[in-house]
């Protein structure tokens, strides 16, 4: 079914903001349900799907025809669908779940304005906010401690961390800071590199523009501070043991997961639009000076432990190539997603056509069980010599990627991926969020191509 963004209500959706409220929880069929003029829209008659989760990684629990408006709970972040994040938790014929927002008629440009014109809160976040009119409640005081400063960086929300640790989280929609928030410094401690610049210093803080979020710890690089990466605000004192997440250094959590995206050009997430792909999104130009593997492979080996995926689309995936020349990313990377990477003919020629790829990725993926590398395939690494509705060749990462992993013991830790002629901009933007939300199988829905997967 071919589908047509509705671009007044697409915004930004930041790796940030993706990382941070992705995975709301799902809400019992018995909770208070809201009735709004949001009917179910540009589906081409087809109706939408109910999903259990804010995205399409699960099969469908139920559906809902053009046209039909159900009774709405709440809204999350999730999987962006050309263009919007937003999922709707609803309840239709006694089945309750999630559904994209793409497809209905409601129209918004914040959260703020979506709970003011139609009622709906967002996932966690608690009742609506009072009507326009109504008195405004007072600010709340500081609390003893440190200095007050205002968060950035956090359009779509950070959620708070247990520890000084990206990955210590329980992920609860509203429990975190959004940009502008207020926060109270109460102390910080040294912990996991965040942001373009590394920065390893994290704050616990206390939320006072919002206090049903409480207190949590916040990467300083969400805090406008005026400080350099690294360091404590003004007066930070450092936390001491018995503080909520720090505990003797044995004992302390592993770190998280921490991807980085390669775009092939000047769009961070080379698409140019809101599409959120990973935390970390290099444009070609941070990455690529010609094919000198230095600047993927030393930006990722200072990320240290903490790295989760590296992707890349079209020529981006010579990003996470150059990066596994790095002994210390080979041992901490363990999955690389390559979107649509190309042809035999856009290959040819190219920095990754030098005879060493294929003993590369071998090698990596021979290394270590855990180790995965994912191929999204679309037209472009299909290959049809005799054009469309031909037979796909696969000419480029057969020859040049997958060439000493066919047949081998490992070959089962490689999947592509095949989505039937699938356009180049399409599979990245429909499936960018395999970056930061693994799956064990190839993801699909009911307006993608048929899709193929397979093992070398």
């Amino acid at each position: 079914m071919g589908l047509r963004r509705r671009k007044a209500r697409a915004r930004r959706w930041t790796a940030v903001a993706a990382l941070a409220l992705l995975g709301a929880l799902l809400l019992p069929a018995s909770a208070c349900a809201i009735s709004t003029p949001i009917h179910i829209a540009n589906t081409g008659g087809e109706g939408v799907f109910i999903r259990p989760e804010p995205n399409t990684a699960r099969p469908p629990v139920g559906w809902m025809p053009e046209g039909a408006s159900p009774d709405f709970h709440c809204f999350a972040w999730g999987q962006n669908i050309n263009g919007v994040p937003i999922w709707f938790n609803v309840t239709y014929n006694g089945v309750t779940g999630f559904y994209a927002s793409y497809y209905d008629d409601s129209s918004y440009h914040s959260n703020e304005e979506l709970t003011a014109k139609y009622g709906v809160p967002l996932c966690g976040a608690g009742p609506a906010p009072a009507p326009p009119g109504a008195a405004p409640a007072p600010s709340p005081a500081p609390a003893a401690g440190g200095s007050v400063y205002s968060i950035v960086d956090a359009d779509g929300g950070v959620y708070f961390r247990s520890s000084p640790h990206w990955g210590d989280t329980p992920r609860i929609p509203g429990v975190g800071v959004y940009t502008g928030d207020r926060v109270q410094v109460i102390c910080g401690s040294v912990g996991d590199p965040v942001g373009p610049y590394a920065n390893t210093w994290w704050s616990y803080v206390e939320n006072l523009s919002r206090p049903s979020a409480g207190k949590g710890w916040v990467n300083a690089h969400f805090i406008d501070d005026g400080v350099a990466a690294g360091r404590p605000s003004p007066g930070e004192g450092t936390c001491p043991l018995g503080t909520a997440g720090v505990e003797a250094k044995e004992n302390a959590p592993k770190s998280g997961l921490n991807s980085v995206f390669f775009s092939p050009n000047e769009h961070p997430n080379g698409l140019g639009d809101g599409t959120g792909i990973a935390f970390h999104e290099l444009r070609q130009r941070d990455w690529q000076h010609g094919c000198d593997i230095e600047p993927s492979a030393r930006y990722v080996a200072s990320l240290g432990s903490n790295v989760g995926t590296l992707a890349g689309w079209s020529l981006g995936r010579l990003g996470p190539i150059f990066a596994l020349f790095s002994p210390s990313v080979r041992a901490n990377v363990h999955r690389v997603v390559l979107f649509d990477p190309g042809s035999g003919d856009e290959i040819n020629g190219s920095c990754d056509d030098q005879g060493y790829v294929n003993s590369l990725l071998a090698g990596w993926i021979k290394s270590n069980s855990a180790n995965r590398l994912v191929i999204m395939a679309g037209g472009a690494t299909e290959a049809r010599i005799g054009g469309r509705g031909s037979r796909p060749t696969f000419s480029g990462i057969w020859h040049y990627y997958l060439a000493q992993i066919w047949n081998q013991p490992f070959a089962s830790q490689v999947t592509v991926c095949d989505y039937k002629e699938m356009d180049h901009h399409e599979i990245l933007r429909e499936f960018a969020w395999i970056v930061e939300t693994p799956t064990t199988y190839c993801p699909t829905t009911s307006w993608t191509p048929p899709l193929t997967e397979w093992h070398p």
